[in-house]
C-alpha cells in the first residue's frame, strides 16, 4: 500500500477521517477522491490558519500562544468532523459539507447545516459558536 504524501493539515484530515469516520475514508479512497478532498482541506485549513494567527497577533496575543489557538480552531473547524457513530450520514447530506469552489472551501460555508450546529453545539460546552471570533486578550 502507497502511503499518501500530504501537506500537514491534510494529513490531520486524512488520519481523522480513517479512524472516525472509516466509511467515508473507505468511499473517498475506492473513488479516488480522498487525496483532492485532503488537498482542498488542506488549503482551506491553511489559510484560515494564517488568518486567525494574524488575527490573534493583531489583538496582542504573543505568536507561540496565536499558533497554539489558532491550531486547535483550525482542528475543531476543518479536520475534526463528527464521529460516523454520532451522525452517520455526514457524507450523505449536502448541507453538513462545506461547498467547495475552485479547489477552496468556501469560507462563508464552514459551519454546515443548522443540524450540525446544533450537534457540535450538543458535544460543546464552550459559549462559543462555531466562526465566531475568540476574545483572547485576558489570556
Amino acid at each position: 500500500m502507497t502511503k499518501l504524501s500530504l501537506p500537514y493539515w491534510a494529513e490531520e484530515y486524512v488520519a481523522h477521517i480513517s479512524v472516525h469516520r472509516p466509511r467515508m475514508y473507505k468511499e473517498l479512497k475506492a473513488t479516488g477522491q480522498l487525496e483532492n478532498v485532503a488537498l482542498s482541506v488542506d488549503r482551506s485549513a491553511s489559510n484560515a490558519y494564517e488568518r486567525m494567527i494574524q488575527s490573534y497577533i493583531a489583538q496582542g496575543i504573543n505568536e507561540e500562544t496565536a499558533e497554539m489557538f489558532a491550531d486547535s480552531e483550525t482542528m475543531r473547524q476543518y479536520i475534526c468532523l463528527p464521529t460516523e457513530a454520532d451522525v452517520p450520514d455526514l457524507g450523505n447530506e449536502p448541507d453538513f459539507l462545506p461547498e467547495v469552489v475552485d479547489g477552496e472551501i468556501d469560507p462563508e460555508d464552514l459551519s454546515g447545516s443548522q443540524d450540525l450546529n446544533a450537534h457540535w453545539n450538543s458535544l460543546n460546552d464552550s459559549d462559543v459558536e462555531p466562526d465566531e471570533e475568540i476574545d483572547v486578550s485576558n489570556f
